[in-house]
């Protein structure tokens, strides 16, 4: 062939090329295949050789890795595309590639380029440039070849073990240099794709763990595959890891590590701190990791990082550290574990803790069982902080419906010496007013009106709050002149108890009116708000 082309007309080159293989008018070598590799018409000549019987073994698999090795056009691997399923013809039909042999002859090329995929696929990952540049990845054309065929939609390789070679091999790739090869340029399949295809799933990401490391730089991707497709034994590692990640990045020593980057960062944006300003920086660069680690953790959940993050919650002096904690154990609580649920409630009850941290520790205690949580809110009710009964109350009433209100009304205080707000009666009465009966919210509220038990009298007159007029005024009518004392609250705990009236018959103008009775509180705030 290559006689023949030195002897004739550049015009007629092409001629030849073109009728060589349709014709057969002279024989193709593998010097043939590797110059298609980089012409035009390459990829139908090389399917053509790939396709015939009438060309050897040899030469037929000599022309499937070239398809492979093929160079990218205009963003796309054609070669690996003709490989595989071949390509359009004028008419719109798909014709050629490995597909479309006899299974015989689809087993015996696999077999035979298959040692040679393998061996490819073992290519180191090339060192950057000087200039920061990353050179391309030789050995990635060898790689997605090998997944291609292992997972096309018909099936192709159905000897076992070549199966199990090419998993293998594409396995061992996708481990290796995870971290530079999970986004590295010029992959037909990513690394993420293939290990969350049927194929792989689990046993990809077994190595993974070791990679959540303070200088890791994929933590975040890490995660999620792990949480995603990791067994038991994988996601406890990649716990523990995070979990000794966690404490690294909340020493001191880390802190005072960073010192040198943060100055860095500094210098490059041509700033000067103070002393306390530099050491602001250097705490909120601190926090901003803690935060990416509990992001991470919140991802994975599990037994050990829950454990982990609500004993952090509880033990550091971080408040937005603390508040991280609390969040990422989000829907990852163990419903059945005791020891998270008395962490979460210790966080709860613990009156040192600012309102912020025990409001969302009060969200998380809301995730367990209501005949595990009921008990334990109840004796919130008791506390000194009305505002942690409003909380612990609302999440009680949301569990229950109008039969079960008896063991509420006890829990409420019952004489005007404990601390109760304005607020609290008309809140309840509103959760209330949407239960499900029987009996229906008001008939279920009637009994209490009676009573002398202020919190309950108070709930069951606040039901009425922002009602219809027709239907309340004959029930509170009778109220207005009761004397009955409201709670009695010291200045420093804002109890409210006030309501703003007119400071006139019709007048416009309001101000505020001290409630001190039950009838005051009917005449000032309740029926005030009547439709």
């Amino acid at each position: 062939m290559r006689k023949l082309r030195s002897s004739v007309g550049v015009a007629a080159i092409g001629l030849a090329l073109s009728s060589a293989i349709a014709l057969g008018g002279c024989a193709v070598d593998k010097e043939d295949l590797h110059h298609w590799e980089s012409t035009l018409d390459g990829p139908r000549k090389l399917n053509a050789v790939l396709s015939h019987d009438k060309y050897g073994w040899d030469l037929r698999a000599e022309a499937a890795m070239s398809l492979v090795r093929m160079k990218p056009r205009s963003g796309e691997r054609k070669g690996l595309d003709t490989l595989i399923s071949g390509f359009k013809t004028s008419d719109d039909t798909r014709e050629g590639g490995i597909q479309q042999l006899a299974p015989d002859a689809r087993a015996r090329i696999i077999e035979m380029i298959t040692p040679r995929l393998v061996e490819q696929m073992k290519q180191p990952l090339p060192a950057k440039a000087p200039d920061g540049t990353t050179p391309p990845d030789p050995s990635i054309p060898y790689k997605d070849a090998a997944f291609a065929l292992l997972s096309s939609e018909t099936t192709l390789v159905t000897d076992e073990k070549i199966k199990a070679a090419l998993r293998d091999a594409v396995l061992a790739w996708v481990q290796t240099n995870f971290e530079a090869r999970i986004d590295y340029p010029g992959q037909k399949f990513g690394v993420e794709q293939i290990m969350r295809h049927a194929l792989f799933g689990a046993p990809a990401v077994k190595p993974l763990p070791q990679l959540v490391r303070e200088d890791g730089t994929k933590n975040d991707r890490v995660i999620s595959l792990i949480t995603d497709l990791g067994d038991a034994d994988t996601k406890k590692a990649a716990g523990e890891a995070l979990i000794k990640l966690a404490k690294r990045v909340d020493s001191k020593e880390w802190h005072d590590q960073q010192k040198t980057l943060v100055e860095e960062v500094n210098v490059k944006r041509n700033v000067k701190p103070e002393k306390k300003e530099f050491d602001k920086q250097l705490d909120s660069y601190q926090e901003q990791e803690l935060e990416k680690v509990f992001a991470n953790i919140k991802r994975l959940g599990g037994s050990g990082v829950v454990e982990f993050a609500l004993s952090y919650a509880e033990k550091s002096k971080n408040e937005e550290s603390r508040i991280r904690a609390i969040a990422s154990v989000e829907g990852r609580l163990d419903k059945n574990s005791n020891s998270q649920l008395e962490k979460v409630f210790d966080l709860v009850k613990n009156n040192d803790n600012p309102d912020k941290i025990r409001g969302l520790a009060l969200a998380r205690l809301g995730e367990f069982p209501k005949e595990q949580v009921l008990p334990k809110l109840y004796t919130l009710f008791e506390g000194k902080k009305w505002q942690v009964r409003l909380d612990s109350a609302r999440m009680a009433l949301k569990t229950m419906n109008t039969k079960d209100l008896g063991e509420f009304m006890r829990r409420l205080p019952q004489t005007e010496k404990a601390p109760m707000a304005l607020s609290e009666p008309i809140a309840y009465a509103m959760i209330i007013g949407e239960m499900s009966g029987p009996p229906p919210p008001r008939d279920a509220l009637k009994p209490y009106l009676d009573g002398k038990e202020l919190g309950p009298k108070l709930v069951a007159l606040s039901v009425y709050y922002q009602g219809k007029k027709a239907e309340a005024q004959s029930v509170l009518t009778r109220f207005e002149e009761d004397r009955q004392s409201v709670p009695k609250c010291k200045d420093e705990e804002n109890c409210g108890w006030k309501c703003r009236v007119a400071k006139s018959p019709g007048s416009k103008e309001t101000e505020e009116k001290v409630i001190a009775t039950i009838g005051d509180y009917v005449k000032f705030c309740v029926e005030p708000s009547l439709k």
